[in-house]
């Protein structure tokens, strides 16, 4: 008989992983800036790094690119470990 073995559940979601390391770079409320992945994350990113912010409010947000094309334009992943507020999401009919 077989056992089976568990895995934490961000293991298989490389969005969490590279949320989880971005907390852990204590980038101060307001701050955000480009991160260089280390190299058992790069992979998460095609361009091998991750925009990492730090809302006034503590919340970690993480925009890992998975394509990147003509003119800069991107297709990726937004990972944030706490909700969107009100305002805080932005589409064309709303912006001034």
């Amino acid at each position: 008989m077989g056992c089976e073995t568990h895995r934490p559940a961000d293991q298989a979601d490389p969005a969490a992983q590279v949320l989880r390391w971005a907390r852990e770079q204590h980038l101060a409320p307001g701050v955000f800036q480009e991160l260089r992945l280390p190299a058992a994350l790069r992979d998460a990113s095609v361009t091998g790094a991750v925009d990492v912010g730090r809302t006034p409010d503590g919340r970690t947000c993480v925009l890992l690119k998975t394509h990147v094309g003509f003119k800069g334009n991107f297709v990726g992943t937004l990972r944030i470990d706490g909700p969107l507020r009100p305002g805080e999401l932005v589409d064309e009919a709303s912006r001034p």
